[in-house]
């Protein structure tokens, strides 16, 4: 049975903290199986985010909980995302 339990500011809290581990763990750095493997992390990462980035929006916009830090640490990490992602193309 599907509750929407992943549709409110809660889920886009916990999003934001998975993928934060995911972003800590997947540097542009090691072999090539490495890399791939941190790659996949970051994509997994960068979907949490996006996934999180609008919840979080709405629970501030509607006034339940002010959630401005979360969406500020969800666009820093997307843009360190962009960055390793960046820095790994450049070793293919």
């Amino acid at each position: 049975v599907h509750r929407g339990l992943d549709q409110d500011g809660n889920a886009g809290v916990v999003f934001e903290r998975m993928a934060q581990a995911l972003v800590r763990c997947s540097t542009a750095q090691g072999d090539f199986e490495e890399q791939e493997a941190a790659s996949r992390r970051r994509k997994l990462a960068r979907y949490l985010l996006v996934r999180a980035g609008p919840l979080v929006e709405a629970t501030t916009a509607s006034g339940e909980a002010d959630l401005t830090g979360i969406s500020a640490l969800i666009h820093m990490e997307l843009q360190i995302l962009d960055s390793q992602d960046a820095l790994y193309q450049k070793v293919l």
